[in-house]
């Protein structure tokens, strides 16, 4: 980096005349005179004055920054360079210390927002200008003279009217320090009002007269007043309680104010021994001031509203993730419409779905399901769902698909889940070793923290109607099958535009989570864990408990086999009036398949007919044959009396009909005789009646 005029520079141990920590801006490398100049700025501090038309009023006041010229033979300055004893400054700044605030801002467009000045920034920095131009022209003249500062003494002097000299000299060195450029004259606006408000002793009433009032009515705010106020704030802020309300209260409480009519009927806040007291506009701009706009609204309306609503983006939440299933979060929501019963068609309770989504590709990656309430079991299904091939997963239900419809499979290492059913054990595996490595646990009623999940979910249109539900003409197991089918419709159809990054356009074909789950998932960016089926079965499915006969397993009055089952041979080792009882795995969901453990090998059964059937009638939730087995034990003993009833009339009938008793026969002793020739005779002619021919 080379040395030209503005370039920062600094001596870190000193060099000749130059002090360390002191910062040079360089000038000029005048050949004729083997001398350089060099600029020093001196900040001096503000100093006090008393304004003599106001008795006692006194006012602090900002001295013009002193700008000092600096010269140093040519030959030490170039030896210092040269020898690192003179350095560039680590930061290299656009405008003069005392403007450093504003570098980088349009200064150009502060007088937009003052229509009423008595003087625009603009027309101050013209005067300058003008004052300084016939210098600048001659610049090389001016800084070549023997003694530059007072030539331009001098000049300033001769203007008119007379310019300050102290100004004029600051006013030359910045232009041409900093690029020539208008804002190194600027007036430094960002000290405008920073002046210590408690320093003013005349008692001078400020800010923006009361109308009708007159221009010194009310109190200014002092130290211990503004203190006051943050205390009350403080105090009697909450969630929901507006601005008005606190100040009311701390008027009475901490004011110790009181209310009385004025000359037009108002009622008005006056103190009963003169103390002081802010009106609400100093109120609400002192509590302001001190705590911020963005904390009061925490205050009144709770951090989630103002993070979620208000709180500007702090950009997409995708950001955090890199990688495929690198980051899952799961959620729960009830179907709108509540299911029918399988026996007698009543409404149920609602279905509750959760489904898992990969935040990197806003793929749905699983869906489980729960009956009447949002339950761990339904956690751990999603995560059966999220682990195997989901062609084998909705083929579990009668659902045929292509393994592009839904290409996602393994686990995630670090999941996000809502508080309660989602977060405790019971929704991970129960094989340690398979939880997740990082769990994450977000507040209560913080939609943000999973919030790739919650905009997934379906959306319910509110009205402000009369309470009414739907109900639907479907299943438990039915509704199951639409919400699968709704996940692998969102996988193909939600647009993830705004995920894919410039190197991945020529490769994503279609803005859908299908497309760029499989282009990533291609180029190895895919942290997920996978898991064999056999594995995934006995870490997240149910246990319950199956009857073994010799016919086949029971599972809630249901018969299982399968030609796996009959293969292990145990079937063979269950004698016929023995009943052995086993653990099975199950799918809470749909039970048209159960697995068990023999002699430590997997076994999947399926659910048989008694009569040869389609297929899709042997689809049924856990909590369907469990209702169908309670209505078959409750209709157990009704049958059995109906069975004799039917008996006892069957019997009356007859004897009505022949006058005969159902059981009249009489026992005798020794073996019937029938081989006798009046036995034989009567045998014909009885067999002959039964035929219905006639005797020839």
């Amino acid at each position: 980096m080379g040395i030209r005029i503005g370039t920062q520079l600094v001596a870190p141990g000193g060099f000749k005349l130059l002090e360390s920590g002191v910062t040079y801006y360089f000038l000029w490398s005048d050949s004729s005179r083997e001398r350089v100049h060099l600029v020093q700025f001196v900040m001096r501090p503000p100093k006090t004055r008393r304004k003599p038309t106001r008795e006692g009023r006194v006012l602090t006041e900002t001295p013009t920054p002193l700008a000092m010229l600096v010269a140093m033979r040519r030959s030490q300055f170039e030896l210092g360079v040269e020898s690192s004893a003179i350095l560039h400054h680590d930061h290299q700044a656009a405008l003069p210390p005392w403007l450093e605030p504003l570098s980088g801002k349009n200064l150009a467009s502060i007088d937009l927002l003052r229509p009423k000045a008595k003087k625009k920034h603009a027309q101050r920095i013209d005067d300058m200008l003008e004052a300084i131009y016939p210098l600048v022209m001659k610049y090389k003249e001016v800084l070549g003279a023997e003694n530059p500062d007072k030539l331009i003494n001098k000049h300033a002097r001769a203007c008119s009217p007379v310019k300050n000299e102290t100004r004029v000299r600051l006013a030359f060195y910045c232009y041409l320090l900093f690029g020539r450029s208008r804002n190194a004259l600027h007036y430094p606006i960002h000290k405008i009002g920073g002046w210590d408000r408690d320093l003013q002793i005349d008692g001078k009433k400020r800010g923006r007269k009361r109308e009708g009032k007159g221009v010194n009515y009310g109190h200014n705010v002092s130290s211990v007043i503004h203190k006051r106020i943050v205390e009350s704030y403080r105090k009697y802020s909450g969630l929901g309680i507006s601005m008005t309300e606190i100040y009311r209260i701390s008027m009475s409480k901490t004011f110790g104010c009181r209310e009385r009519p004025d000359r037009d009927g108002l009622l008005s806040y006056y103190h009963p021994d003169g103390e002081p007291f802010p009106t609400y506009g100093q109120f609400d701009c002192h509590v302001a001031d001190e705590l911020g706009r963005g904390e009061i609204q925490k205050r009144r309306l709770g951090p989630n509203l103002v993070r979620g609503k208000i709180a500007p983006s702090l950009g997409p939440f995708t950001r955090a993730v890199a990688n495929l299933m690198e980051r899952v979060e799961a959620d729960g929501y009830y179907c709108g419409e509540r299911p029918i019963g399988l026996v007698e068609k009543s409404t149920l309770p609602h279905l509750c779905v959760v489904r898992k989504r990969d935040v990197a590709s806003g793929a749905l990656t699983a869906v489980g399901f729960s009956f009447a309430a949002e339950r761990a079991s339904a956690y751990r299904m999603a995560t059966f769902c999220e682990a195997i091939d989901k062609v084998k997963f909705c083929s579990l239900f009668g659902i045929a698909i292509e393994a592009w419809e839904w290409p996602s499979i393994g686990t995630g290492a670090h999941g996000t889940a809502d508080r309660g059913p989602g977060s405790t054990d019971g929704a991970f595996s129960a094989d340690l070793e398979m939880q997740p490595v990082f769990r994450v646990m977000p507040p209560s009623y913080a939609g943000q923290s999973k919030a790739v999940m919650e905009s997934s979910n379906p959306k319910k249109i509110k009205n402000q109607e009369a309470p009414s539900h739907l109900r639907s003409e479907k299943s438990v197991f039915q509704l199951s099958l639409r919400e699968i089918r709704r996940v692998i419709l969102d996988n193909e159809s939600i647009d993830i535009t705004d995920r894919i990054t410039p190197d991945l356009w020529d490769k994503v074909r279609k803005p859908c989570p299908n497309a760029l789950w499989t282009v990533l998932d291609e180029l190895g960016r895919n942290d997920a864990v996978l898991v064999t089926f056999e594995d995934a079965v006995r870490a997240y499915l149910d246990q319950v408990e199956i009857v073994v006969k010799a016919g086949g397993i029971d599972l809630h009055g249901q018969r299982y086999d399968s030609r796996a089952l009959r293969a292990t041979g145990l079937l063979d080792r269950v004698a016929v009036s023995q009943v052995m009882r086993m653990k099975a795995y199950v799918l809470e969901a749909c039970v048209r398949h159960i697995w068990v453990d023999i002699d430590n090998q997997l076994i999947e059964l399926d659910l048989q007919a008694s009569l040869r059937a389609g297929d899709e009638i042997l689809f049924m939730s856990l909590n369907e044959i469990k209702q169908r087995e309670i209505e078959m034990r409750a209709m157990a003993p009704a049958f059995l009396e109906h069975r004799h009833a039917t008996a006892s009339k069957a019997h009356r009938a007859y004897e009505e009909e022949t006058g005969l008793k159902w059981n009249s026969a009489s026992r005798h002793s020794g073996s019937a005789k029938s081989g006798t020739s009046i036995a034989r005779q009567e045998t014909a002619e009885s067999a002959l009646a039964m035929s219905g021919r006639k005797r020839a």
